[in-house]
């Protein structure tokens, strides 16, 4: 076991505060200086999806409400991470999903939780690089470097790509949701891509599949039967607002359930051991947050992307996947179209 000295990590794990990247010369997941040499920018969504589904102009809102391309979301990296670590990860993932859903669940967790949470990771760190008023170039950050330290724990878990941090065989620090996506003939309509960033919770649809995920919960939300709805989802085919109606239960499932995680870094000569939570018995007893409609709703109105007062009245919440009688219910619109709902 290696111990720490002088409040000093080991040179082989990224340490926060001696390494955060929060500027485009030093590489996202090493943390390693950048030269001219040594760098290269590392798409946040890869280009195999981007190509695959016609996407790369495609835009996706940022937090300050400015649109960015997916062909933008560029971050820095070395080309060992990019051109070893990531693309080994992002040739198996590309595989699984061609595929279809059978690919994709039999992929394993631990790769499916580095893509999903670099792809997190990833959008995070380019909405920091990112000025709040793009007009004004003197505007602060969307994000400043102080933020993403609270996402030191999932950087951590993320070394994993690098072969450097390590977990218990069979625990994945992930849960992870699989569903059903009805396909539109318009491959551009096939992508979808929705997350919460205090969670921290994505939600990513390509082709057929729907993967739900909570990115540290080491499987609770794949325990969670609160939701007797979401429980049957799984076995329908999903429009995607259906599919979003999903992201939003799945995401009210994990705000009941927490993220208040502790992991435990065991720090070896060559690599970093995380103690997960159940060695601990964290979740043993686990009470679940009181229900709350409202709070519900405001996830279903941010997965929508429609205004609340359309969805919820103070009673009664709108819901694309409850029939009433205990099904699923097929919606009266195509996939191809979009339609603002309300009660």
């Amino acid at each position: 076991m290696f111990t720490m000295s002088g409040g000093s990590l080991p040179d082989f794990i990224y340490w926060h505060e001696r390494d955060l990247a929060t500027e485009v010369d030093r590489c996202f997941l090493c943390g390693c200086s950048l030269t001219s040499t040594t760098r290269s920018d590392e798409h946040v969504f890869p280009q195999w999806l981007l190509d695959r589904y016609g996407i790369r102009k495609n835009k996706m809102q940022l937090l300050n409400g400015s649109n960015i391309t997916y062909d933008r979301m560029l971050i820095p990296c070395c080309r060992k991470c990019n051109n070893e670590h990531l693309s080994k990860i992002e040739s198996e993932v590309s595989s699984a999903f061609s595929k279809g859903l059978s690919g994709v669940e039999s992929l394993s967790r631990d790769t499916l939780f580095v893509w999903v949470g670099k792809i997190y990771y990833g959008v995070l760190f380019r909405e920091l690089t990112l000025r709040s008023d793009l007009r004004d170039p003197n505007s602060l950050p969307i994000m400043d470097s102080e933020f993403m330290r609270l996402y030191a724990t999932h950087h951590l878990l993320l070394q994993y790509a690098r072969g450097v941090v390590n977990w218990r065989e069979g625990y994945c620090p992930a849960s992870f949701l699989f569903f059903r996506c009805q396909e539109s003939s318009n491959r551009r309509l096939n992508f979808d891509y929705f997350d919460i960033a205090n969670l921290p919770f994505v939600a990513i649809r390509v082709g057929e599949v729907g993967i739900v995920c909570c990115l540290q919960d080491w499987g609770q939300l794949a325990a969670y039967e609160d939701d007797p709805i979401l429980s049957r989802a799984d076995s329908a085919k999903l429009h995607p607002q259906q599919f979003r109606e999903v992201a939003a239960r799945s995401a009210y499932a994990v705000s009941r359930i927490g993220t208040e995680v502790p992991h435990v870094p065991v720090y070896g000569p060559t690599a970093v051991t995380i103690m997960d939570p159940m060695l601990a018995g964290f979740y043993e007893n686990l009470d679940l947050a009181e229900h709350d409609p409202e709070s519900y709703a405001g996830l279903l109105s941010h997965a929508l992307r429609q205004p609340i007062e359309d969805l919820y009245d103070g009673s009664s919440t709108v819901s694309l996947l409850d029939d009433g009688e205990g099904q699923i219910q097929q919606l009266p619109w195509s996939v191809d179209e979009w339609v603002r709902v309300s009660l």
